[in-house]
């Protein structure tokens, strides 16, 4: 019996220990700043001839953030890096912000663009890609891009959403719980 129990204890102590992995949940909202549809040879264009967007000054975060986004102020600046949708040039990051006097951040890396609706008044883009934050995971998220023309004006808003998270029971978690009832076959065996 002694030995049954040091190979447990060795089996307990040399297991991985559970991983706490901390994903991004929740939605967060971005506008202004001036931004800039180009074509191929990144010359100013039309919403119809866009193949690429230009980022002059910041965009801000508007209210309406959720989840692990609910503690980010309104009108923070955000930096966006120009991007290119056709043909979809990853981008990383393409958009970043700190807040909390720098301690805290959120980015989000875009791995590919689809283009949603492109006419002459409306574009519409949304990225995949993963998003970062301080003390967070990286999280598999998607951005959404809709840019407006109204006359010469161009007006433009996004959003960020992260997924809902599902735990899985990793390896190490499964073998404790099978070298537990393992332990308590035995114990029940000797009983008897």
């Amino acid at each position: 019996m002694k030995r049954i129990k040091s190979t447990f204890l060795a089996l307990v102590l040399l297991s991985p220990m559970a991983a706490n992995a901390d994903l991004i949940v929740g939605e967060v909202h971005m506008a202004g700043g001036s931004a800039t549809p180009v074509d191929n040879s990144g010359i100013f264009g039309t919403l119809d001839a866009a193949t690429g967007i230009d980022f002059s000054s910041p965009g801000f975060v508007t209210t309406g953030g959720t989840a692990d986004f609910a503690a980010v102020p309104f009108a923070i600046p955000v930096t966006f890096n120009d991007f290119t949708f056709n043909p979809s040039i990853a981008v990383n990051p393409l958009w970043t912000f700190n807040f909390d006097s720098g301690m805290r951040s959120f980015s989000f890396a875009a791995t590919s663009f689809t283009v949603d609706v492109q006419t002459t008044s409306t574009l519409g883009i949304t990225a995949s890609g993963f998003l970062s934050g301080t003390g967070y995971d990286d999280t598999v998220a998607s951005w959404t891009f809709a840019m407006d023309q109204v006359g010469g004006l161009f007006g433009w808003s996004s959003t960020t959403v992260a997924g809902t998270v599902t735990t899985v029971p990793e390896p190490g978690t499964l073998a404790l719980l099978g070298i537990g009832l393992f332990g308590m076959g035995l114990a029940r065996r000797k009983k008897t």
